[in-house]
């Protein structure tokens, strides 16, 4: 059922930019709502700088994406409480699609799942569509028990 699909923030055109530059699209999903800005996610922020340092250490270039999961205002809340009852069902297609296209314009990029708490939930239902991709993967923290986080 699409209740707000409008409510849902598209990042594809950042994710594009991103990937014009970057070997590897680290792409977070903060915790709550899913719209909390890197700089402020003080519980996350020291794990995306220590996957970028040691991707720098290993040659790759990386930059990170914020996935905001909810826009502000009512509609915005009410789709959030719906994706969370629905286990990220409709947003995850969501990403799922834009995480395709990517790969499909740059295959040789990298892209990496970072979540946090409910961004972790989200993360583990999108990377169940790329079970045995070689250039997806997923790093969560904090995710609450009801939400699959691994295939």
């Amino acid at each position: 059922m699409k209740l707000w699909p409008h409510a849902f923030p598209s990042h594809e055109a950042k994710l594009y930019r991103a990937a014009l530059d970057y070997d590897v699209v680290i792409l977070f999903s903060p915790g709550g709502w899913g719209d909390v800005l890197l700089e402020k996610a003080q519980d996350f922020a020291p794990i995306i700088e220590g996957i970028r340092r040691t991707l720098d250490q290993l040659g790759y270039s990386s930059t990170t994406v914020v996935y905001t999961r909810t826009l502000p205002g009512l509609s915005g809340r009410l789709t959030g409480v719906r994706e969370h009852f629905n286990l990220f069902e409709y947003g995850s297609r969501i990403q799922v699609r834009e995480i395709k296209h990517l790969l499909t314009r740059f295959p040789e990029k990298y892209v990496i799942l970072a979540g946090f708490s409910n961004g972790g939930g989200m993360c583990g239902k999108t990377i169940q569509s790329f079970v045995g991709h070689s250039r997806v993967f997923s790093i969560v923290a904090g995710v609450p028990g009801w939400y699959q986080t691994f295939v």
